[in-house]
């Protein structure tokens, strides 16, 4: 989970099946710091097709526990919505959770889900829009606002048309070499109710929150790429008393596999050498059979020739 030492009390973290997405510190050669005193930066995988959620927690640890507290969600710069946690649950600790968009079709209230997807790229010459969103690609943004609930909003809540076009390509050349293969789409529409909504001051302006935190979401070759992990050592080089069980019957499960792709080739190897060794016996017996051909052809005229010869006396 991503806290912030100045905050404690206050956590986020991106939830896959209700579990908490492995996180990753910036390089440490980067410029970008793990941690300020008002935000904090961490890297995490994204795989195609996983839908995710945005979880809030906060407990009695909060500073700012004499006042409400409203999060704001923004995913490849737009904003998906905004969360609100009241002063009275801090004691017992509270969580929030952001899973996707509401939107209207027909008349009914309908859910989407966020979830990753492939970055689609092409080679068209570079725009002022591709320019501004590719840099904003590859992160969600979660900022805090402290603010004053003044009770619930009794109006009907309204919602956008659901008119989603889908992923939508970007120039490759806009992306200026940054390893980023990802992006954020909205899943299938599934029914869902309205949310409840309440009126409250904001003490922080929205331009100006008391903290930030950013999930810079990559692809595992992103992430390898950008030297945030790692590159695994095979296992063919490591230390076998390092390895676990699992590792263990991975590697005997390639050597298995090396050991049959040899033996198969040595088999290989062989047929062709009977086959080229065979075809060599039958091309010297061709020879041999084509020669007695014409030693025999030659005796034979050399026959016929003394048989012509003319013994008469003149």
């Amino acid at each position: 989970m991503a806290i912030l030492t100045s905050f404690p009390g206050l956590e986020v973290d991106i939830v896959v099946n209700g579990n908490a997405l492995r996180e990753y510190d910036p390089h440490k050669d980067s410029d970008e710091p793990t941690e300020k005193s008002d935000s904090a930066i961490k890297y995490v995988e994204a795989q195609p097709g996983q839908e995710f959620a945005i979880r809030v927690r906060a407990n009695r640890q909060f500073r700012y526990r004499q006042h409400d507290l409203t999060y704001r969600v923004y995913s490849d710069g737009e904003f998906q919505g905004s969360g609100t946690i009241c002063k009275e649950n801090y004691i017992r600790g509270t969580m929030s959770t952001r899973e996707g968009v509401k939107r209207s079709v027909a008349g009914r209230i309908v859910l989407r889900k966020f979830q990753f997807s492939t970055l689609i790229t092409d080679d068209r010459p570079v725009s002022g829009t591709d320019t501004a969103r590719a840099s904003k690609l590859g992160d969600i943004i979660v900022s805090f606002h402290r603010t004053n609930i003044q009770g619930p909003i009794t109006r009907k809540n309204t919602y956008a048309p659901d008119d989603l076009q889908g992923p939508q390509s970007v120039a490759e050349k806009a992306l200026k070499g940054r390893a980023l293969s990802r992006t954020i789409d909205l899943g299938t529409a599934i029914p869902s109710r309205p949310g409840t909504s309440v009126k409250k001051n904001y003490i922080d302006p929205k331009d100006k929150p008391f903290a930030i935190f950013t999930f810079r979401y990559r692809s595992m070759d992103d992430l390898y790429a950008e030297m945030i992990v790692p590159r695994p050592v095979p296992l063919e080089e490591r230390d076998p008393e390092s390895l676990s069980v699992e590792e263990m019957r991975e590697l005997l499960r390639r050597q298995e596999a090396n050991l049959e792709r040899r033996n198969l080739r040595r088999q290989i190897e062989g047929n062709r050498a009977v086959l080229s060794g065979s075809q060599g016996i039958k091309g010297e017996l061709k020879r041999e059979h084509d020669s007695s051909l014409t030693e025999s052809s030659g005796s034979a005229s050399r026959r016929r020739r003394i048989e012509t010869v003319d013994l008469t006396d003149d």
